[in-house]
């Protein structure tokens, strides 16, 4: 305690050191063991707070479900218990504005005509009601057992009454309508109950064949809020209990009463069944690791599909298809957190090492006194441990308790973003990893300090009149054969033994059970090692790199001044050496990292934009036409401002052929290559992200951006568009003919060969598998409209009946926002025909940039954490040289130096030795991030 008395800053930068990370590393492992928290709930908010979602197959068990029978009998016990029935229902929705003078809830004038000259017949609502209409997505939910279960969690809207109904907003605005407005549903029964209705009324007359059931609208929502998937447009909602009942009070009771409804309970004919964890369902997705995750869901949801029979029953798993998304982000983050552990662990020892050092070198005379007073060499060894421990133990103490008010104060940041309380104080693995470090940095940063207090010779240590600063030194050593064994060797043996089990025995092993978590270590391991090694290899160019910049930075200055700063810099090598190292480990490591994430994230969108092939899309999410959707879909497209042109693309022609492959040949019919054929309109290249991914091969007498046009051309018929590896495979050139054989299904199975022409090659294609590499077992051909029709002939008489698949749209310079906007009007005009998807890339990439948002957070902390240690350790070795060199400043005042340049002689060493050793981190993080930068351009 004395001598931290007299050392009080040195103390205060070994304490403030530890505890610093001590508090970042337990405050990081119990904040990123709550990340999976944030991906569930960016998953809940898009896809809904729904774990598995059960509807019936109608292939098999009819359309609906008895949901009685799976509440009282199938699934009593936890965790299964948690469910509710719901129905979603496409109707048609009527507005009483359209009918004024007439009373909504008066059922009489709906079904009959009001005078003899009324000639409406049984659709009299129609005729007098029917001016506008608007399709929705009709909820019946059951409130209470939703709330119970979970779903829905910031849900504050109360139950509904009967006769209420609550709006989406965005249904609100685009049907002009306002709270307190009359609505009327359009009901066909048939749709709902089927034969049943049928059973239980069998006069039902087949004219009479819907209802129109007026409620009140109470209320709208802006947002879900886990309700139902963000997608999910036109929606409302109605009780699910209530629904029955209030339909039958304005249906003719002598034609339809209400005693013969019993077996028509709604229970009975539920079209979805959603199933949740226990509340609050936080604690099964709490697994970072998405393979362990998945695993754990389907065990879940295995033993419901068994219960209810795996081909009655479809399963959708909402959370879990939402946290795949951001599988990746989440196995980065794991990666990035051991990344600074060990790296704030290596740098923390490092720098505790240095004070220890320092200590033991200034303390040589004091060390030979107590060995003189029979101190052993277990004694010497506790005296440092001791120490090192002076340092740590008030640090990790204070350093947990840091953790856990920053830990307090972030529950409630946490818990008002996911909507559920969370645990106020640190986890278990941040107690533990804070412990570890407060334990491991200083008993690793004692074992070089020990080994030289224990080696050195006590007749130079009781010599106090030499200059221990030695620029030059001499070791001699004899060869013995009885010498001890070399450790190095041993060392470097056994590392080189562990990467050779890593890439013989363990990565393959980690590729063929596709074990990420593996992976993403063994990658973890392998970025280390390069890291470290190059930093490493970084050392024995410090010499070099201080004596360039000395004389090139200071070339102004006083030679004498500038030749004692290098002297000094030679002379201090040693010791200066540990700096050099921290400032070019921390700022190699911080370049590394940002570097790297931002080229995954890149690599991500690369990836997903290449495969759309632009970044606004409809298209039909079942593989089936949008021909009937289109006129709806170009008058939407035409007026709205911010597009700046559209295109349209077909399904896979072994779709509508109902071929199960097809090949592409040489006319020998020697070579064979897997291929899918599809359709693209002349201005497919004009609209989609060609800019980005369009590359052409270097030969061709065709200019790229009208080769499309050239197979439009009466030249340019039965011509395709194909990949650069077949070109080089079968030595083609443009105009050569192959073969496009397919297996065609329409009567009986036979194979069909067809004459092609090479219009072109791509070497890849927005949108479309292309590819100059030998590395894709399956490519895309891209032909007209007019030669994709005479493959379907038989199917398509003319060129407009050739399926659509989607349209490519492609915007203008607008804003983000002006960009949703328009994605929403198409979501609107798509929703109405049921299966057709609108992708917005703007929508893809939201949980990306939050996560962006995170990381860079994370990445500031990381580099004010490593540049304070590194800024410590520097402080720590300037004090070490400047006392060490008493001697000479002594002399050097003497001969006439003035404190001035004294002082400039020790700043310009400081300078040097932080340049140097940001130039070198900078060259390692840059060299890294380009070398994994080469790798996944090769990939991609």
């Amino acid at each position: 305690m004395v001598d931290f008395k007299k050392a009080k800053s040195k103390y205060c930068i070994g304490c403030f050191t530890i505890f610093f990370v001590v508090f970042i590393i337990a405050a990081l492992a119990t904040v990123l063991s709550k990340v999976p928290i944030v991906f569930l709930r960016l998953s809940e908010l898009d896809h809904g707070e729904i774990d598995l979602l059960i509807t019936p197959n109608y292939l098999e068990s009819g359309r609906t479900l008895n949901y009685t029978k799976i509440d009282l009998e199938m699934f009593p016990e936890d965790p299964y218990r948690h469910h509710t029935a719901r129905r979603n229902d496409y109707m048609v929705l009527f507005f009483a504005r359209d009918c004024p003078g007439r009373d909504p809830f008066n059922w009489t004038w709906m079904y009959s005509p009001d005078s003899p000259t009324d000639l409406c017949g049984t659709r009299c609502f129609q005729a007098h009601c029917g001016t506008s209409t608007h399709y929705v997505n009709v909820l019946m939910i059951d409130s209470a057992k939703e709330k119970s279960i979970g779903l829905g969690r910031e849900w504050t809207y109360p139950p509904l009454k009967k006769g209420q109904i609550y709006f989406k907003e965005s249904l609100l605005h685009d049907t002009g309508s306002h709270i307190g407005d009359i609505v009327y549903l359009e009901v066909n029964p048939r749709a709902i109950w089927g034969k049943k209705w049928k059973e239980s009324y069998p006069k039902f007359n087949m004219l009479y064949d819907v209802f129109y059931v007026p409620f009140e609208i109470v209320d709208s929502y802006p947002h879900p809020n886990g309700k139902h998937s963000f997608d999910l447009v036109n929606v409302a909602m109605v009780e699910y209990d209530l629904f029955l009942p209030y339909m039958f009070q304005f249906l003719d009771p002598n034609e339809f009463p209400i005693q013969n409804s019993t077996s028509l309970d709604l229970r009975y004919f539920a079209n979805q069944v959603i199933f949740n964890y226990p509340p609050s369902r936080i604690d099964p997705y709490m697994e970072s690791n998405y393979d362990l995750l998945q695993s754990q869901v389907l065990q879940y949801v295995n033993f419901i599909c068994f219960k209810l029979g795996y081909n009655m029953v479809w399963d959708d798993l909402p959370v879990l298809s939402g946290l795949k998304d951001t599988k990746m982000i989440n196995l980065f983050l794991g990666l990035i957190f051991d990344i600074i552990l060990y790296i704030l662990l290596f740098l923390c020892s490092l720098l505790i090492y240095s004070l220890l050092i320092i200590d033991v070198e200034t303390k040589t005379f004091h060390l030979a006194i107590i060995k003189l007073l029979g101190t052993t060499r277990g004694g010497i060894i506790l005296y440092v441990l001791m120490q090192a421990y002076s340092y740590s133990i008030p640090a990790w103490v204070f350093g947990l308790i840091a953790a856990e008010s920053t830990t307090f104060l972030l529950s409630d940041v946490i818990k008002t973003y996911v909507g559920f309380p969370l645990p106020p104080h640190i986890t278990l693995s941040g107690f533990l990893w804070g412990t570890t470090m407060g334990v491991m940095i200083p008993l690793l940063a004692s074992i070089f300090p020990i080994y030289v207090a224990l080696k050195k010779n006590l007749h130079d240590s009781l010599e106090t009149r030499k200059n221990r600063v030695k620029a030059t030194k001499v070791k001699l050593e004899r060869a013995d054969p009885t010498k001890m064994i070399s450790w190095s060797t041993v060392l470097m043996g056994a590392l080189l033994a562990m990467l050779g089990s890593l890439v013989y025995y363990v990565l393959p092993l980690a590729l063929l059970s596709f074990n990420l978590g593996l992976i993403v270590k063994i990658f973890l391991f392998v970025l280390l090692s390069m890291f470290f090694g190059i930093t490493i290899l970084s050392v024995n160019l410090q010499r070099v790199g201080e004596k360039i910049f000395t004389f090139v930075i200071f070339f102004w200055e006083n030679k004498a001044i500038r030749t004692i700063t290098y002297k000094n810099l030679v002379s201090h090598t040693i010791r200066n050496r540990k700096t050099f190292l921290m400032f070019s480990l921390s700022l190699g490591f911080v370049i590394f990292i940002s570097v790297t994430y931002s080229l995954q994230i890149s690599t991500i969108y690369y990836r997903v934009q290449q495969s759309m092939g632009c970044n606004l899309m409809v298209y039909s999410s079942m593989y089936s036409s949008i021909n009937g959707a289109i006129p709806r879909l170009e008058i939407s497209l035409d007026s709205q401002k911010g597009i700046a042109g559209y295109s349209y693309f077909s399904p896979p022609l072994q779709i509508p052929m109902l071929s199960d492959w097809m090949e592409l040949k040489n006319i020998g019919d020697i070579l064979d290559f897997q291929h899918t054929v599809y359709a693209v309109s002349p201005n497919y290249f004009d609209i989609a992200l060609s800019k980005e991914f369009l590359s052409f091969s270097d030969d061709g007498n065709i200019d790229p951006y009208d080769v499309l046009k050239y197979i439009y051309s009466p030249n340019g018929t039965g011509s395709f568009l194909i990949s650069e590896i077949i070109k080089s495979n079968l030595d083609l050139k443009v105009g050569d003919d192959l073969r496009l054989k397919a297996e065609w299904q329409k009567q009986v199975k036979i194979e069909i060969p067809f004459r092609i022409r090479a219009a072109g090659f791509l070497n890849s294609v927005p949108g479309y598998t292309f590819s100059n590499l030998p590395v894709l077992p399956s490519l895309d051909t891209i032909t007209s409209w007019t030669t994709f029709h005479h493959f379907l002939i038989r199917e398509a008489k003319s060129v407009r009946d050739v399926p659509i698949w989607g349209i490519c749209v492609k915007l203008a310079d607008i804003s983000r926002e002006e960009q949703n906007n328009i994605a929403s009007e198409l979501k609107r005009v798509a929703s109405i025909y049921g299966d057709i998807t609108v992708w917005n890339f703007n929508d893809f990439s939201v949980p990306f940039e939050k996560s962006t948002d995170i990381l860079t957070k994370l990445f500031n902390i990381s580099t004010v954490v490593t540049m304070l240690l590194s800024f410590s350790s520097l402080i720590s070795s300037m004090i070490a040289n400047i006392y060490e060199q008493t001697q000479e400043i002594a002399i050097m005042r003497s001969l006439g130096i003035s404190k001035f340049q004294i002082y400039r002689i020790y700043i310009y060493e400081a300078f040097l030795l932080v340049l140097v050793g940001s130039m070198y981190g900078l060259m390692t993080g840059l060299l890294l991030s380009f070398s994994i930068k080469n790798i996944t351009s090769s990939n991609y």
